[in-house]
């Protein structure tokens, strides 16, 4: 039955987009629609006409600066209003897509027609095949909080908009990281993801990456012994573009952004323009099972110019590719057992009461469950043979739902706009765990050694009040831009962990010839838990900022940032079991009054080029331990010239410099993006893994210093054919030794921070016509690598020969297919060269010979048809 309604839910997607898709195939700037365009700077009627029309129109700011735009009420297409908007001007359109214009200046050598047009076709023809969709264009960004060409923006700063992300194949947050320079994203321990940007990552204690949802801070704090508690991450279906800067961003977004900040935008409301974007997909990978999806996104106008909405339905099933084994009975008792699936809605309301003010209530739901983990054990797989085993005895299911309103209120007055987000998060993570080789690794080092089923049951629920406040200053062309605001976030958050062992007893026997409270000094936890460890803690973060651009000059601008905030941490902890000695339990708390500042000074010496440098403070708030038992991890803590694990552990910082240059040639053939970077990170939060007990603290490991270089470039070598490259490279590494006894290194000076060296994508889009009167073709093909790296040095307390070495990886793609009018259709192969390069490695105790690997997707085709309107 479950084979059947995956394939009854594929003819249903197939049949919903050819019933959406049954209008005829004319271009988005071809239906005449009433338009009421008051006089005004021609910048903002070209983006209050890109609203009314729903298409994307890119330009430079300083093209259009100074220059004012005609009234316009009438009903015509949005071609014809294009036209009239830039009559008279040395300004053209050019239509790179369905739904695509750039406006840029009309080249020195081209003749001025009598009406400045869409120099891509005669207006009075019948409108030809489109243009390349994958041409250099400009993206517009909010990454200071206000909007402005991705090309003025004086920060290292990456956006995909989503025509660039449906080019790419992007699904999830892996997908569209690996496109860009210094940022690095990985599966973790129990399903968990793990997120670098220049070096600066962490798997414990408060986030160092902001993770945002609009307006909305949705990271989690690294909370509970398990280590399973993890920020979400949405599904890529509908979302008008992804925004990665990297960097601290302090100043405007908190402390959760000590390394840098990772935004998803969802597309607004309409209030004029009517809007459908469907997609279906089913793709087949390689010794595994299917792989599909349907997605469906509308908004429409419900009364014109006072109320509109924006709803998304997705749902997306990645079939299983890994078996389970459980070891050593070498009979497989689950096929495909990694299997995934995801349920992600939004429905938005936009309400304009009056021309001056804007109410958008929102909400925004996601789930995902997965069946197991996808670790394998190499030495029951065979990837020459796309053979991928699990020796687990237990399944590891996960299930995470995040459930985010959202009430955003904007009034727009003569002077400045005033911006109020509040929202409410509701973020729950369930997981199964399988401890069964766990416990028997840390009664004997060895995991061959005499085990019984321990499923460790986890959960970690997240709520968050969050409220910001902006006014900032509109665009009037004076002397300051400027931006003050105040924001406040209440978080509580809790995290669980069970390990049932009932059988643990004839474990202790069958090593020791002992009991369980013979061996443990205590028995099992209400008969049957070897482990018990609750945890709740509570963030609040109250704080006021403050940016200040100062335009010197048309062409020199100076900035200053500064936030101000107070922050208090408290926790509570209980723990129980043998494994934990007993009962034990502890509450605390901790406050700080962080300051971070901004400076940064950018010139432009004329349209096409940009040189900055900045300075920025990130900051990361402390926390508590959850309690270490004394006696059953003696022995390590006294490797570690301790008797006691740290109750606390303080906060980090980071000071950012940077040097940057974005250059473009003037018909935007040509676009280069790059910078360097020196980050000094102090008293890093790092975990410290007691080796042989099992259990760990968070530490303050010290001093490191993160430097490097970013660059991204993109080139139309020709009509339709684009090379574009991201390249960065990243020296982090500790800056001096820390000891924690005499001749103990617990931190060596040159120890790697957890990221690669080198990180290199690059890829090739070729967009073509066939033949005359052929639909647009296109072809789209990746490659991805990323450098390996050695962590420790052999002297450290902690050192594990197993996991020292993170192995480099390589991945290829490709996609071709073709865009007739609003349709597109794509047949797509991921992993290109079945790539099965490590992506990340677990190892449970030093001594034992257990390791577990994650790898890439073996080989997947599939198809993929996209619909716009």
């Amino acid at each position: 039955m479950p084979a059947v309604r995956r394939y009854a839910l594929i003819i249903l997607s197939a049949l919903l987009i050819g019933l959406i898709g049954a209008p005829a195939l004319a271009g988005p700037l071809d239906d005449p629609i009433p338009f009421s365009l008051p006089a005004q700077p021609l910048g903002e009627a070209l983006r209050a006409l890109a609203r009314r029309a729903n298409i994307q129109i890119f330009f430079d700011a300083a093209l259009v600066a100074g220059r004012s735009a005609t009234a316009i009420s009438d009903t015509m297409s949005p071609r014809a209003a294009l036209e009239r908007l830039l009559r008279g001007s040395d300004l053209e359109a050019h239509e790179q897509s369905p739904g695509v214009v750039v406006v840029r200046q009309r080249p020195p050598s081209a003749p001025k027609p009598r009406t400045a047009g869409l120099a891509a076709r005669d207006l009075s023809a019948p409108p030809p095949a489109p243009s390349d969709e994958n041409a250099i264009g400009e993206i517009v960004v909010t990454a200071q909080r206000r909007e402005q060409s991705l090309s003025d923006v004086p920060l290292s700063v990456t956006a995909l908009d989503r025509t660039a992300l449906d080019n790419i194949g992007a699904r999830d947050v892996e997908d569209i990281t690996r496109t860009m320079p210094g940022i690095i994203v990985r599966p973790g321990f129990e399903g968990i993801t793990t997120i670098s940007i220049r070096g600066v990552s962490s798997v414990v204690g408060s986030a160092t990456t902001g993770i945002y949802i609009d307006d909305t801070p949705i990271q989690v704090r690294a909370l509970g012994a398990g280590g399973v508690a993890t920020s979400v991450f949405p599904l890529i279906f509908d979302l008008d573009r992804v925004e990665v800067l990297r960097g601290p961003q302090g100043t405007l977004f908190g402390s959760g952004s000590e390394g840098g900040t990772l935004r998803f935008i969802t597309p607004a409301p309409s209030l004029e323009q009517s809007s459908i974007y469907a997609r279906s997909e089913f793709a087949y990978t390689e010794r595994g099972d299917p792989s599909y999806e349907f997605g469906v996104a509308a908004g429409a106008p419900i009364v014109e110019d006072s109320l509109g909405f924006r709803a998304s339905l997705y749902g997306r099933n990645n079939g299983g590719w890994v078996d389970r084994e459980p070891y050593p009975d070498d009979v497989i008792t689950s096929r495909n057992t990694n299997a995934e699936d995801a349920v992600v809605a939004n429905v938005a309301v936009m309400w304009k009461p009056v021309a001056s003010l804007t109410i958008t209530p929102s909400v925004y739901f996601q789930r995902q469950h997965a069946q197991d983990v996808s670790q394998y054990w190499p030495q029951l797989s065979d990837s020459s043979q796309e053979r991928f085993v699990s020796g687990q005895l237990l399944a590891q299911p996960s299930t995470e739902q995040l459930v985010l309103p959202s009430l955003k209120i904007q009034w727009d007055m003569d002077f400045a706009t005033l911006f109020s987000n509040t929202s409410y998060i509701d973020h729950t993570r369930d997981v199964t765990g399988d401890y069964s080789f766990i416990d028997t690794e840390v009664l004997s080092g060895n995991y061959t050694n005499p085990r019984v089923p321990s499923p460790t049951a986890f959960r970690n629920p997240q709520e968050a009040f969050t409220e910001e406040i902006r006014l900032q200053s509109r665009d009037s062309g004076g002397p300051l831009t400027w931006l003050v605001g105040a924001f406040y976030q209440d978080a509580r958050q809790e995290a669980s962990q069970l390990v049932y062992a009932p059988g643990l007893g004839q474990v202790t026997e069958a090593l020791f010839g002992l009991t369980v409270p013979q061996t443990f000094g205590v028995g099992l936890f209400q008969g049957n838990i070897a482990y018990e460890g609750l945890d709740s803690s509570r963030d609040t973060q109250s704080a006021v900022f403050g940016d200040v651009g100062w335009h010197t000059s048309p062409t020199l601008t100076a900035d200053f940032g500064l936030r101000v905030a107070r922050t208090e941490y408290s926790f509570t902890n209980v723990q129980n079991g043998p494994f934990n000695g007993g009962a034990t339990g502890g509450t605390g708390g901790a406050s700080e009054t962080p300051v971070s500042p901004k400076v940064g000074l950018d010139y432009k010496p004329s349209a096409e080029w940009l040189l900055y440098a900045s300075a920025a403070k990130g900051f990361r708030t402390g926390g508590a331990n959850t309690p270490v038992s004394a006696s059953v991890c003696a022995a390590d803590l006294a490797a570690l010239g301790l008797t006691r694990a740290p109750a606390t552990y303080n906060s980090d910082s980071t000071w950012s410099y940077e040097i940057g240059s974005k250059l473009k040639s003037d018909d935007n053939r040509l676009v280069v993006d790059g910078s360097v970077f020196y980050v000094d990170w102090r008293s890093i939060q790092s975990l410290v893994p007691l080796l042989h007990c099992g259990f760990q603290y968070v530490g303050n490991l010290g001093n490191a210093v993160s430097k490097g270089f970013d660059l991204q470039s993109s080139a139309e070598l020709f009509s339709g054919f684009v090379l574009r490259l991201s390249l960065g490279y990243t020296d982090a590494e500790y800056s001096r030794n820390l000891y924690v006894a005499p001749g103990v290194p617990l931190v060596t000076q040159g120890d790697k921070l957890d990221t690669p060296p080198w990180h290199v994508s690059a890829a090739t889009d070729y967009s073509f016509t066939p033949f005359e009167s052929a639909p647009r073709g296109y072809f789209h093909l990746q490659y991805d690598f990323d450098s390996g790296y050695n962590l420790q040095h052999a002297s450290d307390a902690t050192y594990d020969a197993l996991a020292n070495h993170t192995a480099e990886t390589r991945l290829m793609s490709a996609r071709i297919g073709v865009r007739p009018g609003r349709w597109d259709a794509s047949l797509f192969v991921d992993n290109l060269l079945d790539s099965h390069d490590i992506t990340s490695f677990f190892h449970d105790v030093p001594t034992s010979g257990l390791v577990r690997y994650t790898a890439f997707r073996p080989r997947t085709i599939g198809l993929t048809v996209t619909y716009r309107r």
